[in-house]
């Protein structure tokens, strides 16, 4: 089963936004029928001089209304915190044979701790390399597989762009071109305007039929709920499909998201010193640095571990926990896994702790 998606969409609005529209802002945009005059880049000619700019003209056809919505993340940033939740369905064939599923995108973000989650939900065959959850937090990007396997890594701020493009729900809806005002109305308590559209607003020819609603927040801006219904065939799905496809879109607990939290596999089941700083949190590791000696660190996990359902180990090799004015090394073992806390300073100031988890080998 394959899960058909629009061929051409992200390619040809891209292009669209560039030279017809310049990304601007939802409600900026030229008239219904735009007749565009845009300046190519210029070009360096054989003989090194720079030629004149060139210009073309673009005539499309919009929806008929005078509303543009082309940034759908517009007034997301604004918010302390909120829920996104995007279903797409589709109902259809895929050369002949019934091809129906159903996928779930939900996220939970919030500004203050700044921290998301995206959880992707489908059926186990549809796209089953695809990771059931992505989150940000502590400047560290979590995946985690359909199989429970979590990996971690250190968010660059080079990948900004593209994190805030696959992880927000809302950006994966279609931009409307040309919607029809429909009035003020509430959604969820949130005073909105009401927009309809049909597929002339969704500049793609591929479409053989569309139909479509939303509604945006009277104070913000920002995208409240979107409903859209797409009917077409392999030209827009891909070779030898063809059905309807619907997105569902809607944000809930505005400004009142508690901030999301890791599964187990993601995080060592383990507190940190109340001062940590330069805190490292992977999967396996947990790294930081804190003011209190070494002996005083130890006793924090001493104390508070076994609370944790930790049980103190030792071996032959370690008979007694290790305890020094330079290090220590104390081993825990709950269940199938170890816990091995390293503690250390370098510079007789700054104590620095190192949580180790490992599974036991049989």
């Amino acid at each position: 089963m394959q899960m058909p998606y629009p061929k051409r969409w992200h390619f040809s609005l891209i292009i669209l936004c560039f030279l017809i529209f310049a990304c601007k802002p939802a409600g900026e945009a030229p008239s219904a029928e735009a007749d565009v005059t845009q300046t190519q880049a210029t070009s360096i000619a054989s003989n090194g001089e720079i030629d004149e700019p060139e210009e073309v003209q673009i005539e499309i056809e919009t929806g008929p209304g005078s509303f543009f919505f082309v940034d759908r993340s517009a007034g997301l940033s604004g918010l302390s915190s909120y829920t996104a939740t995007l279903t797409v369905s589709f109902e259809g064939t895929e050369g002949g044979q019934t091809n129906n599923w159903t996928g779930t995108y939900d996220l939970v973000h919030t500004q203050d701790p700044s921290a998301r989650a995206l959880t992707f939900t489908t059926p186990d065959d549809l796209l089953a390399d695809y990771p059931s959850l992505q989150a940000e937090m502590d400047g560290m990007a979590y995946e985690v597989s359909r199989e429970g396997v979590c990996a971690a890594s250190v968010i660059e701020a080079e990948e900004d762009l593209f994190r805030n493009q696959f992880m927000e729900p809302a950006a994966k809806l279609h931009s409307v071109y040309g919607a029809e005002e429909g009035g003020p109305e509430s959604i969820s308590g949130i005073p909105a305007q009401h927009y309809t559209f049909d597929q002339r607003a969704l500049i793609d020819s591929g479409i053989l039929e569309a139909g479509g609603e939303l509604w945006v927040a009277s104070e913000g801006g920002f995208l409240v709920k979107y409903l859209l219904s797409i009917t077409a065939n392999e030209e827009y799905f891909g070779e030898g499909i063809e059905g309807v496809m619907t997105w569902d879109y809607e944000l809930t607990s505005i400004n009142e998201t508690p901030a999301p939290t890791l599964p187990d596999s993601c995080r060592i089941n383990a507190p940190m010193l109340a001062d940590a700083s330069n805190v490292i949190n992977q999967p396996d590791w947990l790294r930081f640095d804190t003011a209190l000696s070494i002996a005083d660190a130890a006793a924090f996990y001493q104390e508070q571990l076994p609370d944790l359902g930790w049980v103190a180990q030792t071996d032959p090799l370690l008979p007694e926990p290790l305890i020094s004015e330079t290090d220590a090394v104390l081993r825990f073992v709950q269940g199938s896994q170890t816990l091995t806390v390293f503690i250390f300073s370098t510079d007789g100031q700054t104590t620095t702790v190192n949580l180790v988890r490992a599974e036991i080998e049989e």
